[in-house]
């Protein structure tokens, strides 16, 4: 953590707008082929294309696992699906291979509405099904769904039929519930970026540093200033610490952090940031 003090000015904590788990509850934190783990940002899965079924003409009450069949076309290390526009009240998601029932991955999905996409890991073949699946932990939510679909493909995946677990509702033809579509995740990124915000201050007189723990790793770590409004940089690549001083008040600064590497053995992580500014 970066020391407070000096510059003629009484610094307090307070002054200094902190993330250090980027799970703090200020902190908004945006992902472009990176996550968080353990703490710290790091590169995560290429994004290949995405299968999409027409969105929900329908929903209803369940209590059992309901969701849709995937098929790729080639390798994958896992799906990123989205909610469809009906679906609520659902807590986790699973991936299981459908041939012997096997679970691949949950995901809590308690936080997530409607058109929000998340991450579901497992090493998939190609040719083989596998079942996207939502449910409520076995408690009541609402479905969504469509119940006119027929197969839709891209590239690298396929969205083959609907499925409903508590009735053994497989069906090539049928109804397929809760994700509008499921993105493939085909190997791990070399390049990537999270954007990091807090709100803005209501006794912001003029910002003045930034701060930031990197362990670069072979790789490369590159942090902007950014106009959050709509993402353009408002600096160069700045130093730990780096100079904001110069950047208008009445801006909310938000950080951008790229992440690189140059092969797939190199682990580049962002392990906290700190934005400092000054008091009216």
């Amino acid at each position: 953590m970066p020391a407070v003090g000096g510059g003629g000015l009484s610094w307090s904590p307070g002054l200094l707008d902190r993330a250090e788990t980027f799970a703090e509850t200020d902190v908004t934190v945006e992902h472009s082929q990176t996550k968080v783990t353990g703490g710290s940002v790091e590169l995560f899965k290429t994004v290949g294309s995405e299968a999409t079924r027409t969105d929900d003409d329908g929903s209803g009450s369940a209590s059992d696992k309901e969701g849709i069949v995937v098929n790729p076309n080639t390798s994958l290390d896992g799906v990123s699906p989205t909610l469809s526009a009906n679906i609520s009240g659902a807590t986790t998601a699973y991936l299981y291979r459908r041939s012997n029932s096997t679970l691949l991955d949950t995901a809590d999905i308690s936080d997530l509405s409607p058109g929000d996409s998340f991450d579901l890991l497992g090493d998939l073949s190609s040719g083989s099904d596998y079942l996207v699946l939502a449910d409520a932990d076995g408690n009541s939510y609402t479905e969504g769904y469509y119940g006119s679909f027929s197969t839709t493909s891209s590239t690298d995946i396929e969205l083959t039929a609907g499925w409903v677990n508590g009735t053994g509702g497989y069906s090539d033809t049928g109804t397929a519930y809760n994700f509008v579509s499921v993105a493939a995740l085909t190997g791990d990124a070399l390049s990537g970026s999270v954007t990091v915000q807090w709100p803005m201050p209501d006794d912001l007189a003029e910002w003045d540093s930034v701060y930031y723990d990197a362990a670069p790793d072979g790789g490369g770590i590159e942090v902007y200033a950014i106009d959050p409004s709509d993402g353009s940089r408002l600096s160069d690549a700045l130093d730990d610490p780096g100079d904001i001083s110069g950047l208008s008040n009445t801006t909310n600064l938000a950080f951008e952090v790229v992440v690189s590497r140059p092969t797939e053995s190199e682990n580049p992580r962002l392990e906290s940031i700190y934005r400092r500014r000054k008091i009216t």
